[in-house]
């Protein structure tokens, strides 16, 4: 068997991450309103009297709050495919902060956008439709804001799902190796697993149906390798992982943009919830779910989730 040493194998994984996304269709413009606008996400709202604005443009200031808003066709041949969508409304741009967005899609809250979230998955229930309407709410920051943001991305990708958890899987795999000792057995297991599962890429041809093919056999062979690790009987331990998000109530910012920002913190969850299904939250701030409560008291049409009654106190 060829042996890979560490550094090798995370040469090769880029190749894999580079191919992740399989085709692109980008957005050029969109439909523009500077303020505050109600109903401006839902599907039959008239937004013939606003500007065009051209991705690539600049928008913002201080406390601005703009709308942007598409009606998008899926590309022939995407119709099964996994797709996601990423927006990049105005990232730090040299200042202290991000710009904060909640996208709409169809008229639903699906996902809060920053520079910690750019991208989001598109559900199969909008993709079998054909078209969606896309609304984003930006809102430009009040700390350190620069005076023009650039909303400098906006596409929908089609994306290899094999070559994504092969990536992030071989990714933590290779991270747990540079935990252990040399000589541990379990390290040793881990490393020619890998190699094994790099040995079925075709990495001549990367892109090219036979490199997926080939991703797709060594997922296969890592995954079953893990079924059979997780039967071992000796003392290991147990990690339980929840999620967390730090929201400050009005540190540096109003406290309406506190309430804002929990919308879109939670709608994020849910969505990631609905993708993972194992992913578990927990936020500890009870005024948080009151807020929640008050401003968007709709129910949650996740039917997979069962999410708790909030109570008055």
């Amino acid at each position: 068997m060829a042996f890979f040493t560490i550094e090798k194998l995370e040469i090769q994984l880029q190749q894999i991450y580079k191919q992740i996304i399989r085709g692109e269709f980008n957005f050029p413009k969109f439909k523009y309103h500077v303020g505050d606008c109600p109903g401006a996400e839902k599907v039959d709202f008239d937004d013939a009297s606003w500007e065009d604005f051209q991705v690539g443009g600049s928008w913002g200031g201080y406390d601005v709050t703009a709308w942007f808003r598409l009606k998008a066709a899926i590309p022939a041949g995407w119709e099964n495919q996994c797709l996601g969508l990423e927006f990049k409304m105005g990232s730090c741009d040299g200042s202290e902060s991000s710009a904060e967005t909640m996208l709409y899609v169809n008229g639903i809250e699906l996902q809060g956008l920053d520079r910690w979230h750019e991208e989001a998955w598109l559900p199969p229930e909008y993709i079998q439709k054909g078209e969606f309407t896309i609304a984003l709410k930006a809102w430009s920051g009040v700390m350190g804001a620069p005076d023009q943001r650039r909303f400098s991305l906006a596409r929908l990708v089609c994306r290899d799902e094999a070559c994504e958890k092969v990536y992030y899987l071989c990714s933590t795999l290779i991270q747990v190796v540079r935990t252990l000792d040399e000589n541990d057995l379990r390290r040793i297991r881990i490393l020619q697993s890998l190699y094994q599962a790099f040995l079925l890429i075709n990495f001549i041809n990367p892109g090219s149906e036979s490199f997926y093919e080939t991703v797709r056999e060594a997922l296969d062979d890592l995954q079953n390798k893990m079924e059979e690790w997780s039967g071992f009987t000796e003392i290991k331990p147990v990690v339980t992982c929840v999620g967390h998000a730090h929201l400050d109530m009005a540190w540096l910012w109003r406290m309406c943009h506190t309430r804002e920002k929990a919308a879109r913190t939670f709608a994020t969850v849910l969505h990631l919830m609905r993708q993972y299904p194992d992913y578990r939250f927990l936020h500890s701030s009870p005024a948080l779910y009151q807020f929640l409560r008050q401003d968007h008291p709709q129910p949650v049409s996740y039917t997979h989730l069962t999410l708790p009654t909030i109570h008055s106190v």
